[in-house]
C-alpha cells in the first residue's frame, strides 16, 4: 500500500497441492511476518508421489521441527479446495496461527448440519457436493467417493477447525464483511487492508448456498 513501508524481504511462494484440480496455498513472506493463504486439497497433509506434503513443504520455507506456525492464517472461501487439509493440520497440532482471518460459518454453511438431519450417508454426501466447485465428467471412482466425503466432512471440521485455533490460542477473526481495524492494525507493519466482500454480498452469496443445499437436500432424499 502506499504510504506502508514494507518490511524486507518479500516473498511468495505457490505451494505444490498436487494434480487434482484446483486448489490454492499460498505462503507469503514480510520479513519476520509469515502469512498462509489456502490449504490445497483435504489430502495435501501427506505426500502424493513427487508431489510433497503441505507440512513437508511449510518445513522447508519457515524451519523448524514438526509444528509449523505462521502469524496469519487466511481462508479465501470455504470450499474444500481452499480449506484443504488445514483441520486436519489444526487438529493434529501440526499448524498453529498468532491470528486467523475466516468467513464466519453461518455465512459458509447457512443451511446448518441440522439440515441433514435423518439423510442417508449418501443423500448427505450428493447434497453437500453440490456446494463445491464443478468436477469433471471423466473423474474415475475413488476420486469421486472421496470428493463426495470430503464435501460431506466439511462444515464438521471447519467448525470443529475454529474451535481448535482458539482453543490454541489463535485471535480468530470470523468475517462477515465489516471493517476489521483491529486485524488491519495489528498488521499494520505489512499493509493489510481487508478490501471486500461487503456484507451485503455475502449475505446475498450466503443466501444463495442455502436455498442451493436445500434444494440439493430435497433432491438427494427424493432418490
Amino acid at each position: 500500500r502506499e504510504g506502508v513501508q514494507m518490511a524486507k524481504p518479500f516473498s511468495v511462494h505457490l505451494l505444490d497441492v498436487g494434480q487434482e484440480k484446483y486448489g490454492d496455498a499460498i505462503l507469503c513472506r514480510f520479513g519476520d511476518t509469515s502469512v498462509l493463504i489456502d490449504g490445497a486439497h483435504p489430502g495435501n497433509h501427506r505426500r502424493h508421489g513427487r508431489h510433497p506434503s503441505i507440512p513437508e513443504q511449510l518445513a522447508d520455507l519457515l524451519g523448524g521441527g514438526a509444528r509449523h506456525e505462521v502469524d496469519l492464517l487466511v481462508i479465501s472461501h470455504a470450499h474444500q479446495d481452499h480449506v484443504g487439509c488445514l483441520p486436519k493440520l489444526v487438529q493434529d497440532d501440526v499448524l498453529r496461527a498468532e491470528a486467523a482471518l475466516l468467513v464466519h460459518p453461518d455465512l459458509a454453511f447457512p443451511a446448518g448440519t441440522d439440515a441433514f438431519a435423518g439423510m442417508s450417508d449418501a443423500a448427505r454426501r450428493a447434497a453437500a457436493a453440490v456446494r463445491e466447485e464443478y468436477m469433471p465428467p471423466d473423474m474415475d471412482r475413488d476420486t469421486l467417493e472421496r470428493f463426495l466425503a470430503d464435501a460431506a466432512r466439511l462444515e464438521d471440521g471447519y467448525r470443529e477447525m475454529i474451535a481448535s485455533l482458539e482453543s490454541a490460542g489463535t485471535t480468530v477473526y470470523r468475517f462477515t464483511g465489516r471493517a476489521m481495524p483491529a486485524l488491519e492494525k495489528r498488521f499494520r507493519s505489512i499493509g493489510l487492508r481487508i478490501l471486500g466482500p461487503s456484507s451485503r454480498q455475502l449475505q446475498a452469496c450466503s443466501a444463495a448456498l442455502d436455498s442451493i443445499t436445500r434444494d440439493a437436500i430435497a433432491d438427494a432424499t427424493e432418490i
